[in-house]
């Protein structure tokens, strides 16, 4: 019952953040700025562990299955926070669009 709880808490919150979003146009700007500098961070995440990826298949080959699989969990890891935190940007973009 509290995962149900946890679950609608989390509901509550994003759509609360966009009321505030869409009531304070300068709230907006700063959340806009802070979703960017978000997904840039995911992005340059999800490249590092990727080029770390390869490094690792040159240099053990066969042999490291677990780092292979650690550092590919991360780098989907990443690349899920960099596709989320675009759709939040799109959304956040919508209520600036119909704010003017």
């Amino acid at each position: 019952m509290n995962l149900l709880k946890s679950l609608s808490a989390k509901k509550e919150v994003r759509e609360m953040l966009l009321v505030e979003c869409a009531t304070c146009p300068a709230y907006l700007a700063e959340h806009l700025k802070k979703l960017r500098a978000q997904r840039t961070g995911a992005f340059w995440m999800g490249f590092f562990n990727a080029a770390f990826l390869l490094l690792l298949a040159v240099l053990f080959g066969d042999g490291g299955a677990l780092y292979f699989g650690l550092f590919g969990f991360l780098t989907l890891s990443a690349a899920y926070q960099w596709e989320t935190v675009d759709r939040k940007i799109q959304l956040v973009r919508l209520i600036q669009h119909y704010q003017e």
